[in-house]
């Protein structure tokens, strides 16, 4: 009898590349709070990136990550060429994303000294900057069309080197939390970048943790007879995240106990940001970014003889529109560009925002 060889068996191809222990559970700021300290992050390198057009408007344009293996997405130029200064005064959280490149329907291969860098405010607002010997002075940001740049109270400088080498799709993310009282039933983050670093916003340890997209619905097409299937077709999808942790009094928990009490107490739906990060035998990250998901099955508060651990469960929720009349106010009439403004670029981004975006650059 013939031997099978090891092409026909499953055998792993890498075992850098097998995930092995717990996945970390990061969660960021509840979207129903107080006046607060506005946040900013350090700056940290994303991967590289593509510009996306908003199918609705025809104009305004977007940022998504370019998909595939970490080391083809990884940013061309290592380095960090961006520095922050200021106080984040916006009423947003999320992130101030800075693109090599400008997009105006041809973007070239290498980034010349003379080259743009564009910023993308946390609302989407774009900033173009134009380098000089492969810098950019300390320069306000923008968040609105309105004349002032005061809007974001943050001004950003970059430097690249005299000879920049970063190619067109190099990506930096700066997250903020904005410190004004937030009251809203979605975190309105619309960024497809990670906001999160480190253990800084861990839940601690760990007993269990997983994320699971869903199919919770298909409709099958059938027909003839015997029938046969013709098509299928995905009429309700959902992603879960759950996790059993140890801790019970950190500042992150704490986020998850004032969103239940708020739920039972108040009948609020507080969302937050929230994010599983694993690793591979070889040391490499991923994860799975959630900008906005809510709390669908609360703990049980049941200590026993051993070590105890609480039990949560988060169900991932797509954003809507959101008021003018909220958060946002209309813009003045006059002296307003004729591009999108303020509130229509905020909504392209929502509209673009995926329900969870994978992660590969370490963070």
């Amino acid at each position: 009898m013939a031997v099978l060889g090891k092409d026909y068996q499953p055998i792993v191809k890498n075992a850098g590349d097998v995930l092995v222990g717990v996945a970390q559970v990061r969660v960021g700021k509840s979207s129903y709070r107080p006046a607060g300290t506005a946040v900013v992050g350090t700056p940290m390198a994303a991967s590289k990136s593509k510009i996306i057009i908003d199918e609705s408007d025809g104009v305004t344009p977007i940022v998504a990550p370019i998909s595939g293996l970490s080391s083809d997405v990884a940013n061309t130029w290592t380095g960090q060429p961006v520095t922050v200064t200021g106080t984040y005064t916006g009423i947003y959280d999320g992130c101030f994303i800075v693109r090599a490149g400008a997009y105006n329907g041809t973007l070239g291969d290498v980034l010349a000294a003379t080259g743009k860098v564009e910023v993308f405010a946390p609302n989407g607002f774009r900033t173009q900057l134009t380098l000089v010997a492969g810098a950019v002075a300390s320069t306000a940001i923008d968040m609105n069309d309105e004349v002032s740049a005061t809007e974001s109270g943050l001004s950003i400088a970059l430097d690249f080197g005299a000879t920049p080498t970063a190619k067109v799709g190099d990506t930096w993310v700066v997250p903020v939390w904005s410190g004004t009282a937030i009251d809203r039933t979605q975190t309105c983050i619309v960024t497809p970048f990670s906001m999160f670093r480190g253990a800084n916003e861990s839940v601690g340890g760990l007993k269990a943790s997983s994320f699971t997209p869903k199919l919770d619905s298909v409709a099958t097409l059938q027909s003839g007879f015997p029938s046969e299937v013709m098509d299928r077709i995905v009429t309700k999808t959902s992603a879960q995240l759950s996790f059993e942790s140890f801790e019970y009094t950190n500042q992150n928990i704490q986020v998850l106990k004032d969103i239940v009490s708020q739920i039972i107490n108040e009948a609020r739906m507080p969302a937050c940001p929230v994010e599983l990060v694993a690793r591979t035998r070889g040391n490499t990250q991923v994860s799975f970014w959630i900008p906005n998901a809510g709390i669908s099955n609360a703990p049980t508060y049941a200590p026993t003889d051993d070590y105890s651990t609480l039990s949560w469960e988060m169900e991932v929720v797509s954003q809507t529109e959101i008021a003018k009349n909220g958060d946002f106010v209309a813009l003045p009439s006059s002296g307003i560009p004729s591009s999108p403004k303020e509130y229509e670029i905020f909504l392209a981004w929502l509209r673009a925002v995926p329900l969870y975006q994978e992660v590969l650059y370490k963070h």
